[in-house]
């Protein structure tokens, strides 16, 4: 992430200057936005992957090879549909704070924006936090249990 989405920020900051491209504006917040979700939904993953090993040890559910790197491809395709949506015209991406990085329109009171906001906030926020509180939870009750038994 700070690889790819702090050269571009880091450049017009000590340009002492803001994004004036709409391509430049649009690739920053893509990156940051597909990379940031991304890494959401893998963590989400790497939840459930903990309880499947700690809560349900000797249940059918393994992880596999080929199990990990479909979660993985469902998780980059869902951060990456994300960020895609404001470019195809779902939202948009545009200066944010002083002008050196860009990032999804918030303020804006338009039905397509609000309802972008409303679906990632629902899809890309409160989904992958119940996840991860569901399994987190369940594996911190199961370690409890088993301190307690002995």
């Amino acid at each position: 992430m700070s690889s790819i989405g702090a050269p571009i920020p880091a450049y017009y900051a000590f340009k002492q200057t803001f994004i004036k491209s709409k391509l430049v504006c649009d690739i920053d917040a893509f990156a940051v936005y597909f990379l940031g979700l991304t890494s959401l939904y893998l963590l989400a993953a790497i939840s459930v992957d903990r309880y499947l090993v700690i809560v349900k040890p000797y249940s059918d559910l393994v992880v596999t090879q080929r199990s990990a790197n479909l979660a993985v491809l469902v998780c980059v395709i869902l951060g990456f549909f994300w960020a895609l949506m404001p470019l195809i015209g779902w939202n948009e991406y545009t200066l944010e704070g002083i002008g050196i990085a860009c990032s999804v329109t918030w303020y804006r009171q338009d039905a397509g924006y609000k309802s972008y906001i409303v679906f990632v906030f629902i899809f890309c926020f409160i989904l992958p936090l119940c996840v991860m509180l569901f399994c987190y939870l369940k594996i911190a009750r199961t370690v409890s249990d088993e301190v307690n038994c002995r």
